[in-house]
C-alpha cells in the first residue's frame, strides 16, 4: 500500500467536557486512547503523524514521549475543534499529497480502514475520500493536501463541513466494514459501549458482516443467502457443542461462518477469503 506523502492529523487539545473526564488519557486495553489512535496509523504504515495538544497537553506529551510523532500545541484550543485543524495544518510538509483528519474520540477505526482510504484516495487523489458503513459517513476522512489552502482561509464559522460545502469540495464514499468510524466517544455510556466492544475488536459484529457482503464486496444474493445459511447451521453445532462442555467462542463461529465465502469469485477463494 502507498502511504508515502500522506500524513495523519490527531485532534486531541479539547476539554472533554460532555464527558468529565479526558478522554485522550482514558484507558484502552492496555493503552490509553491517544496512543491506540497514534497506533492505528503507525500500524497503516502512514509516517507523519501529528498530535495537535491543547488542554492538559503536558499530559499528552508525556504520554507520547516514545512513539515518535509530531505534537503541535495549539494556543487557541479553547475555540474548538476546527481551530486544532487549522494548527496541524500549518505544519504540513511541503511534499504531503494528503491528510487524515481523526479527532481522538474515535478510537476503535480499523487499520483495513485506513488502507481502504488510501486506495481510494490514490485512485481520485482530488477528492475527500470518507468511511462509509450502512450509509453514514464517518471518521476519519482523507483529505488532498491541495485544499489545505482553503481550509487554512476559512473563518471557522460551521467547521470543516461548512468549509467543505461552501467551497462545494468533491467528496468519495468509501464503503467499510467498519462501525468503529461512527463510534464516538461524549459520554459515559459511550466509553463502556467502546470498551466491550474492545474485547473482541477482531470480530465482525452481523452489521458488518453483512455490509462485507452486500456493499463492500457487493456478493450475488445467492452467495449472500448460502453464508447467511451455512451460519445459522454453525451456531446450531456450536450452541449444541456447549451444551455438551466444549469451550467455543458464539460470536467468533458466527462471524466466520457469515463471511466464510467472501471472495467466492477469486482464485483460489479460501484463501483470499482468509486474507
Amino acid at each position: 500500500m502507498k502511504t508515502e506523502h500522506l500524513s495523519a492529523i490527531i485532534l486531541a487539545a479539547g476539554f472533554s467536557q460532555r464527558l468529565g473526564r479526558f478522554k485522550p488519557l482514558l484507558p484502552l486495553g492496555e493503552a490509553m486512547m491517544v496512543e491506540r489512535v497514534v497506533g492505528l496509523y503507525r500500524a497503516a504504515g502512514i509516517n507523519d503523524i501529528c498530535v495537535v495538544v491543547g488542554y492538559k497537553a503536558d499530559e499528552v506529551l508525556v504520554a507520547l514521549r516514545s512513539h515518535g510523532v509530531r505534537c503541535i500545541f495549539n494556543r487557541e484550543f479553547e475555540k474548538g475543534m476546527f481551530s486544532s485543524l487549522i494548527a496541524g495544518l500549518s505544519t504540513l510538509a511541503d511534499d504531503c499529497r494528503g491528510f487524515f483528519v481523526h479527532p481522538v474520540d474515535i478510537p476503535l477505526v480499523r487499520r483495513s480502514t485506513v488502507s481502504a482510504l488510501v486506495a481510494a484516495f490514490w485512485e481520485h487523489d482530488d477528492c475527500i475520500c470518507h468511511p462509509l458503513f450502512d450509509g453514514w459517513r464517518g471518521h476519519p476522512p482523507l483529505v488532498p493536501a491541495a485544499l489545505a489552502p482553503m481550509i487554512l482561509d476559512w473563518p471557522g464559522e460551521g467547521g470543516l463541513q461548512a468549509c467543505w460545502a461552501a467551497w462545494d469540495m468533491p467528496m468519495r464514499d468509501v464503503p467499510v466494514a467498519d462501525q468503529g468510524v461512527l463510534m464516538d466517544l461524549d459520554s459515559e455510556q459511550d466509553y463502556q459501549q467502546i470498551l466491550a466492544r474492545l474485547e473482541k475488536e477482531d470480530l465482525l459484529t452481523d452489521e458488518e458482516c453483512r455490509v462485507l457482503m452486500e456493499q463492500v464486496y457487493a456478493l450475488p444474493d445467492a452467495v449472500q443467502y448460502h453464508c447467511r445459511a451455512v451460519a445459522k447451521v454453525a451456531v446450531k453445532l456450536t450452541e449444541a457443542l456447549r451444551q455438551s462442555g466444549m469451550d467455543l467462542d458464539l460470536d467468533l463461529v458466527r462471524s466466520a461462518a457469515l463471511v466464510h465465502d467472501i471472495a467466492r469469485d477469486k482464485p483460489n477463494h479460501a484463501g483470499a477469503g482468509a486474507k
